[in-house]
């Protein structure tokens, strides 16, 4: 928890939980990487538990994490 604050609040990165809605349990992660400011570039990644593929999981946190990195690069 303290990594992500701190790149968080330095705009370094941009970490990201990804939570079942009903339990709470972690079924994955995403976020904005290897963010350059000067070129208006950064890294999308994400993954999700095997338990939880198929169900567009994944599609749905790598469309927020773009959003995210295009808002974090204007």
């Amino acid at each position: 928890m303290e990594f992500a604050s701190e790149a968080w609040e330095s705009g370094r990165e941009y970490p990201l939980g990804v939570f079942e809605a009903a339990s709470g349990k972690v079924v994955g992660g995403s976020g904005v990487n290897h963010i350059n400011k000067a070129y208006r570039t950064g890294n999308i990644g994400y993954w999700v538990s095997s338990r939880y593929t198929g169900k567009g999981i994944a599609r749905f946190a790598a469309s927020k994490s773009a959003v995210l990195g295009l808002r974090s690069l204007v």
